[in-house]
């Protein structure tokens, strides 16, 4: 009976983790995506949204990560 090797030797790895993570880049992806297009919406659209310029500003220089 011929044996096959094995690259993994340890327990069964569990994909939680790495559905975790991708979803948490595409969230971060989302985000930043979202922040870039309010540079590009007018006031009269901002204010349709509860925004101002200045808050838009702000909330384009946020980080990806921060919610």
């Amino acid at each position: 009976m011929a044996r096959t090797a094995s690259l993994h030797h340890g327990p069964p790895l569990h994909r939680g983790w790495f559905d975790h993570l991708i979803g948490m880049v595409g969230l971060w992806h989302h985000r930043s995506q979202s922040r870039a297009k309010l540079e590009n919406l007018d006031d009269h659209l901002l204010a349709d949204i509860g925004l101002n310029r200045f808050d838009a500003a702000n909330e384009r220089n946020k980080p990806f990560w921060q919610a």
